[in-house]
């Protein structure tokens, strides 16, 4: 049996069913909505680009000091279904462009539209090099 370990710790791999997920979007107690990919929470299978997802909420929170969203666990859920991610300069001043541009590519709310992993390992490379 191959396990694949993700961010959001609710897959067995890329073929897992959906989860049954009430239509409020309740979430099992141990989930964190915080990041949480939209298809996730609306139980479609995990897939990598689910990952990203994760990770470029992770890195929005190191970056910025913050959360991407903000609220109680509903309303955390209700943006990453329905609202746009927060501009990363709007938010933390002097960040390259670039940056910004990986962020919102990561968040895309649509998974087909995320970069694969090596691309953001590449662009993280790259920005790293353009920071003093």
């Amino acid at each position: 049996v191959k396990v694949r370990v993700t961010l959001d710790a609710l897959t067995q791999g890329p073929a897992c069913p959906p989860d049954p997920t009430p239509a409020q979007h309740a979430l099992p107690p141990h989930v964190a909505p915080a990041y949480l990919a939209p298809e996730r929470i609306r139980g479609e299978p995990g897939v990598p680009a689910g990952d990203l997802y994760a990770l470029g909420a992770v890195l929005f929170e190191i970056v910025t000091g913050r959360p991407l969203f903000q609220g109680s666990a509903q309303e955390v859920i209700d943006q990453h279904l329905n609202a746009p991610p927060p501009v990363l300069r709007r938010v933390q001043a002097g960040m390259p462009s670039e940056l910004e541009g990986l962020f919102a590519r990561l968040l895309a709310k649509v998974s087909r539209f995320r970069p694969s992993a090596a691309d953001v390992g590449r662009e993280l490379v790259n920005i790293r090099a353009m920071i003093p």
